[in-house]
């Protein structure tokens, strides 16, 4: 305001804050053509190129300089959405900051995973806690909603949660971060498939292919059966200084890519 007295009435300033926000517009819809999920940023349809982002440090350490430089490669590589892999915990807000900044979309995904649930579903056993787990899912959501980047909120993994918190997520994503969609998993409402391999007489989902892959293969016709492929296995090895600097001797030297047949 100027000064160290506000516009009004003459009265002190009693608390202030600065922050840095944005506004943009988000649809996101399944295209019926493709079955695939779109994502529309002030009223662009925008083609995804992304990535996982799971973990870069065993310590769970997150210093903001690293986390930017993280995201910067990724824009360098031509990447503009990064999921945050529910099996990876939570991200803070130096990765959001850093998204908002260098026009990255965010994929938000809670922590069920097909390695901790147990069954097609959600057991419902399982996390333990339901109360626990939507608390802390809350605080996710308050954390991340006011940023731009941020553009779903996904219940897990490759499996849905349990009924009930399934409904619970879909209900605290609609009251507290309103216009932002909510998908029960990664392979359901226009990812993979869509239906999890539950449409009739249909394919069964699948997300991947996993282990290294020959680039040229991504330009196939028939690589990916639908329409957004929500996980790749890894695609490529360090570059050829890093191995060298890890790999005694002959262990260094580059790998031929041999097809298996």
């Amino acid at each position: 305001f100027g000064g160290t007295r506000g516009p009004w009435c003459g009265a002190p300033i009693s608390d202030s804050c600065e922050v840095r926000f944005g506004v943009r517009g988000l649809d996101s819809y399944i295209d019926p053509a493709t079955g695939g999920r779109v994502f529309a940023v002030n009223g662009h349809p925008v083609f995804i190129r992304g990535a996982n982002y799971i973990c870069s440090d065993f310590l769970l350490r997150q210093p903001a300089a690293r986390v930017w430089s993280e995201v910067r490669l990724h824009v360098t590589a031509g990447l503009n959405m990064l999921r945050c892999w529910g099996g990876a915990g939570c991200q803070g807000q130096a990765l959001y900051e850093a998204c908002d900044a260098l026009g990255v979309l965010v994929w938000v995904e809670f922590w069920i995973t097909a390695d901790n649930d147990g069954a097609e579903g959600g057991a419902a056993g399982n996390p333990l806690d339901h109360e626990l787990f939507l608390h802390s899912a809350a605080r996710v959501i308050r954390d991340s909603r006011a940023h731009p980047s941020v553009t779903v909120y996904v219940g897990g993994n490759e499996q849905r949660p349990c009924a009930e918190l399934d409904a619970g997520l879909a209900s605290l994503v609609g009251s507290l971060a309103a216009g932002r969609p909510y998908v029960s998993g990664s392979v359901f409402d226009g990812f993979a498939d869509g239906c999890g391999g539950h449409r009739p007489n249909s394919e069964v989902f699948w997300d991947g292919p996993y282990g290294p892959q020959d680039p040229r293969v991504f330009f196939d016709a028939d690589f990916y059966a639908f329409g957004f492929n929500p996980e790749l296995g890894s695609v490529g090895l360090p570059v050829y200084e890093t191995l060298c600097r890890a790999l005694p001797g002959d262990m260094s030297q580059m790998p031929v890519f041999k097809p298996v047949t």
